[in-house]
């Protein structure tokens, strides 16, 4: 993407980095606060929903105890209670009361059930087997032998209720709705006359825990001696929670005490909510922290990116002078105030350049006169002592001979118009200048060129192989031992290599290091502005080649100077290809 110390990187972390912390730090405290928020409504909630339990317990406790109270209070014209008719129906065999009896008390269930119309069934049972009842009944459940169970349960509580939960209404054959029962035993301290029951739709009761997850609640409804009469989802995973205390319990009593609605509830559950807001939180910041990594890296793009073209258009000033400006898309006053500065400096830097690099030229024009001057004389001290020692000897042919060609040299290597030439003319100078040589040295001096035909157009200085070859029988004749020179070139891939090796005494261990340090001193020189030192004749002719290859190749060369395996020394010098 970008590298972590660019401009563009830094501000990119630093915004966002600001952005983290703001977010981080508005979003924290308003997570905690809204789960306070959250979990003390949904505390509050179950609370109410227990409350609300209790609160339609206690009122159908009420509906319950009036119905029961008027059996005793309420009178009618003969002057008769209920309990009156009751106990004739179980003692009396005369049909006319009998009659009366069961008229008074159908009237009884009739009236209540108008009034309270929110009970789902009141019914009546006699001692003697009759029953009254609000709705139809199909089945007898007090002579069922799974009603002798509770039946017996409600005599010793002396007219106190007796509270029981069935799926279905048992006395017929639907299996709906599922009801609570109040039942209690009538005039139960004198006759035990019967018993009344008051039948509740379940779901009247529960309506306010219908929503609850049954999964992690649990709700008992309790009578006065604490015996649980129904209980809503039991189950062992709540029980391990209780006892790891990872719970809430609400509990509240009907105002007579009748009745007790315990509601447990685990964490889990309570904190449902609690969770659900915090994947919602980590999911909002998620995808603005997403949205706010694009928007800031293209904003810090937009902020960068003229200061990215500015270095690029530094990056390709020179001397041609070009129209430079840096694109103001967004329509920034800073991008045009940095357009006009840099076009006010790319003038002065052009100005600037001309001149130095106008007088780095001319300077290394210098270098370059005055190496190929020094060559000039130094060739010519050499032939003007061959064309002697041919004169002593009287051999006339070969000194026109060399004269005419060393005419041909002098105009070869004193002509101004280039101080360049390739390697094919180079190569034929030199090859003349051997065949002067070996008319001096006669048997004593072998030649030999083995360059590749391609490297016959590269371009190299004036005067580039004599030199080397000289050096070669300057030192190489220490002995009697005949010299043999082998001047080889090759081009490798985009390369090319040339090579000037002889079999003569080679460099002695001492001078090699001297003659390294002098040709690497007098090339760094180059790179300086002060004027080079001159070169003296002695080792002229390596570091004159050396220098003059250097500034042609323009800092390309690579060179080594050393002795061979067995015998003899060698220069080898390699660049890029670069033809005339």
């Amino acid at each position: 993407m970008f590298s972590s110390s660019s401009l563009r990187a830094k501000l990119f972390l630093t915004y966002m980095l600001i952005i983290l912390v703001c977010t981080l730090g508005v979003s924290i405290p308003s997570y905690f606060y809204i789960k306070e928020n959250i979990e003390s409504s949904t505390l509050s909630n179950l609370e109410q929903s227990v409350q609300g339990v209790s609160d339609q317990l206690n009122a159908y406790q009420n509906e319950f105890d009036n119905i029961s109270t008027q059996l005793y209070l309420n009178y009618d014209a003969a002057g008769n209670t209920m309990i009156h008719y009751l106990n004739v129906l179980n003692t009396s065999a005369d049909s006319i009361e009998r009659l009366k009896a069961t008229q008074s008390l159908d009237k009884f269930i009739q009236i209540n059930s108008s009034i309270y119309q929110d009970l789902y069934r009141i019914t009546l049972y006699a001692n003697s087997g009759l029953l009254f009842s609000s709705k139809p009944i199909v089945n007898n459940i007090y002579e069922s032998e799974a009603s002798q169970t509770w039946i017996s349960l409600i005599a010793p509580l002396r007219g106190n209720t007796f509270y029981r939960y069935s799926t279905h209404d048992e006395w017929t054959n639907e299996q709906q709705p599922s009801v609570f029962s109040f039942i209690r035993a009538i005039d139960p301290n004198d006759q035990q006359s019967g018993y009344i029951e008051v039948q509740i739709k379940a779901a009247d009761i529960l309506a306010s825990v219908d929503s609850l997850n049954r999964e992690g609640s649990q709700l008992r409804l309790l009578d006065d001696k604490g015996n649980a009469f129904y209980t809503m989802k039991a189950n062992e995973e709540l029980k391990i929670a209780s006892n790891n205390r990872d719970f809430y319990t609400f509990t509240k009593t009907t105002s007579k005490k009748y009745i007790v609605a315990e509601l447990t509830v685990t964490k889990d559950l309570v904190l449902a909510p609690i969770r659900l807001l915090r994947n919602i939180f980590i999911a909002s910041l998620a995808v603005f922290l997403i949205f706010s990594v694009f928007f800031l890296s293209f904003l810090a793009k937009i902020l960068i990116n003229p200061l990215i073209k500015l270095k690029s258009s530094i990056d390709r000033i020179d001397l041609v002078d070009k129209p430079l400006g840096i694109e103001n898309k967004y329509k920034m006053n800073e991008v045009d105030q940095i357009n006009r500065a840099f076009r006010i400096m790319n003038d002065r830097l052009q100005h600037s350049l001309q001149q130095i690099i106008q007088f780095r030229t001319l300077q290394l024009q210098s270098h370059f006169d005055t190496l190929q001057s020094q060559i000039n004389p130094h060739f010519l001290f050499n032939m003007l002592g061959v064309i002697q020692a041919l004169s002593d000897k009287g051999d006339t042919e070969k000194i026109n001979k060399i004269t005419s060609n060393l005419a041909d040299f002098l105009r070869y290597s004193s002509a101004t118009s280039s101080p360049v030439t390739s390697l094919k003319q180079e190569i034929e100078l030199t090859r003349k200048y051997l065949e002067l040589m070996k008319s001096r040295y006669l048997y004593r001096l072998e030649y030999s060129f083995d360059l590749d035909q391609q490297m016959n157009d590269l371009i190299v200085p004036k005067l580039t192989l004599q030199p080397l070859v000289e050096n070669s029988l300057q030192h190489g004749f220490r002995d009697a031992h005949p010299l043999n020179i082998r001047i080889s070139g090759k081009i490798v891939g985009d390369r090319w290599e040339l090579t000037v090796q002889d079999d003569g005494i080679g460099f002695s261990e001492t001078v090699l290091p001297t003659i390294r340090d002098k040709v690497e001193s007098y090339l760094q020189q180059l790179d300086t502005i002060a004027q080079g030192d001159r070169l003296g004749f002695g080792g002229m002719g390596l570091c004159s080649t050396l220098a003059r290859m250097q500034l042609i190749l323009k800092n390309q060369l690579h060179y080594t100077v050393g002795n061979n395996v067995n015998r003899g020394a060698y220069i080898t010098m390699s660049s890029n290809i670069k033809f005339l």
